[in-house]
């Protein structure tokens, strides 16, 4: 969830890369996919073109609450 108004493209790019993240290894919780696309928005300043995104104003309003059970093997 978002504590503020934020900024729609930014918010499909923070989304999109914490579902990528959860996609690739389903083990990880929500809190440390949210982190490695808030990380990966932080990385995007050495790309001119997405360079904004490292902006914590595009990130930093966004929480996880809540954690979904994970399946067990």
């Amino acid at each position: 969830m978002s504590n503020w108004e934020v900024e729609s493209n930014a918010t499909v790019a923070l989304m999109t890369g914490t579902f990528a993240a959860l996609t690739a290894d389903p083990t990880l919780s929500h809190a440390e996919a949210l982190r490695r696309s808030i990380l990966a928005m932080i990385d995007s300043a050495n790309r001119p073109m997405f360079s904004d995104l490292a902006d914590p104003k595009y990130w930093a309003p966004f929480i996880v609450v809540g954690e979904p059970a994970k399946p067990t093997k």
